[in-house]
């Protein structure tokens, strides 16, 4: 994914709000809707704690939290980030790779 650089320069950004407006101007770019920005701050989320030498069940663990924890704060759109909850609130690694979906996602305006 073309965001992933942006984990290594955020890497040790310690202020949660100054991450996501980052996140969301760099993946604005290309892609401005809520989900496609939020999508990529839960993957910069993660990456960062990978980079930081987490495992991939403490990287997830800590994103999970982080995110959930953060879009409260900042009262994001709740039916926007319910779009979220099978990663936010599931554990994904138990999941048949027959059921994990990819496709390009329809945005109504």
């Amino acid at each position: 994914m073309r965001i992933l650089p942006l984990a290594f320069y955020l890497e040790n950004e310690n202020d949660i709000q100054k991450l996501y407006l980052t996140v969301k101007e760099v993946s604005s770019i290309t892609h401005g809707h809520f989900r496609s920005v939020f999508a990529c701050f839960i993957y910069v989320v993660f990456a960062i704690q990978l980079i930081k030498g987490k495992s991939k069940k403490e990287a997830y663990l800590y994103m999970q939290k982080t995110v959930l924890e953060y879009a409260e704060i900042q009262s994001f759109n709740s039916k926007e980030v319910e779009l979220f909850n099978r990663i936010l609130k599931n554990d994904i690694s138990g999941y048949p790779e027959d059921e994990i979906k990819s496709g390009v996602m329809s945005f109504t305006v």
